[in-house]
């Protein structure tokens, strides 16, 4: 994750001014903290996923490996949605 990215979400979230990029004055708030952590946990996620997409199989039995990289791939992307019913349940 780039700086630039880390910039981007905290604008998305609303943590900067969206004028000149600077924090707001003030404390953000929780909500805003939360939408800005969320939005770091999510990219982090991807780019996991991306990692056992991208890793090659070889040897033996390399449709069994695709498979669970695939699936690791999958249970990584999965996570965002444990996470949203874990917020929604707090």
């Amino acid at each position: 994750m780039t700086r630039d990215d880390i910039l981007r979400f905290a604008h998305l979230s609303k943590i900067t001014n969206p004028d000149d990029g600077q924090i707001k004055f003030g404390q953000p708030t929780a909500k805003c903290l939360e939408q800005f952590a969320n939005l770091v946990a999510e990219a982090e996620r991807e780019a996991c996923a991306k990692v056992c997409e991208n890793l090659g199989a070889y040897g033996k039995d390399v449709a069994i490996q695709k498979a669970t990289l695939s699936d690791a791939a999958s249970a990584i992307r999965a996570r965002r949605i444990e996470d949203d019913c874990d917020t929604k349940s707090n």
